[in-house]
């Protein structure tokens, strides 16, 4: 059972949030009674990739649906941006409950011909933009001891994924980070974990990207769906669960987040997954697939 019954009032910041998962996360946690920040680059639409939504469609629409939210504009690759989104947050709420680093870029291409722009640019937004936005945010939940930090990792970190080396290295990056800095403020009661999608999530992204594989795109899980485990992990703290690499199909099923019986069919098989998790009690890392799924303390 996950520590908050609802996140009613919680102040939550999702960047990447103007459009594919992160939208769908933002209007999910919208829809719980939390306060929304609509963290994201895009403010512009842009039709000819069949890209409306931007940081103000987003959050009209939470609006229009009866929820609270804020946009701003935000560039992970500007510290000052985020320092900038520190301050607006504080401006607007006063605090800060829940941080979702959900935004990401990538490159595909074979290794040796990645310009190294593009390398730069990949990293600088997905692993150091998630650790900007813990530096800046977390001395606020570590005052408050509670919070929680949701970073979003993917199957092409934790496994082989040809022609996606630079985003699989920066996705990696995260699940390890995540795994570090779990256990340097656990003592705060801060919980922080990394969740994967199964496979790919239905995004304007993605389908951009597979547009030729309707194969591919039969097998997406709904960025709606997605929510549920991010959600589910933003009710957490550090004595029921953190430090852990989740994937989502996998979690939503065991802990019943989903009732349709394509999730039920999954059966309870631990939800943990990447390479590796922490054994809190006997402080070790194990082995993820030979780990038994841990528990909320009584």
């Amino acid at each position: 059972m996950a520590v908050l019954e609802s996140l009613k009032d919680k102040v939550v910041v999702v960047t990447g949030a103007a459009r594919g998962a992160g939208l769908g996360q933002a209007k999910a946690f919208a829809k719980e009674g939390a306060k929304v920040v609509v963290a994201d680059r895009t403010d512009e639409p842009r039709p000819d990739l069949m890209m409306l939504d931007t940081i103000h469609t987003v959050v009209d629409a939470i609006k229009e649906e009866g929820g609270t939210a804020i946009p701003f504009k935000l560039d992970l690759r500007q510290e000052e941006a985020i320092v900038e989104l520190k301050n607006k947050v504080l401006e607007t709420y006063g605090t800060v409950d829940v941080i979702v680093n959900n935004a990401a870029v990538t490159f595909n291409a074979p290794a040796w011909e990645i310009p190294t722009q593009r390398w730069d640019q990949v990293m600088s937004v997905n692993p150091r933009g998630t650790f900007l936005m813990c530096k800046h945010f977390l001395p606020i939940l570590i005052e408050k001891r509670s919070g929680s930090i949701v970073n979003l990792s993917s199957p092409a970190g934790r496994g082989p994924a040809p022609n996606m080396a630079v985003y699989s290295a920066s996705k990696a990056a995260i699940d390890y980070f995540t795994l570090s800095l779990a256990a340097e403020v656990r003592e705060y009661n801060i919980a922080v974990n990394c969740v994967a999608p199964t496979g790919g999530i239905d995004t304007e992204g993605n389908r951009q990207l597979y547009q030729n594989d309707p194969e591919a795109i039969a097998t997406w899980e709904p960025r709606e769906h997605f929510a549920l485990a991010v959600l589910w992990l933003a009710k957490q703290d550090a004595e029921s669960f953190t430090g852990n690499l989740v994937y989502s199909r996998q979690l939503i099923s065991q802990y019943g987040l989903c009732k349709k019986w394509c999730c039920a069919a999954m059966g309870v098989e631990p939800s943990i997954g990447g390479p590796l998790r922490i054994d809190w009690e006997s402080n070790l890392s194990v082995e993820v697939w030979k780990a038994p799924i841990p528990q909320r303390k009584k």
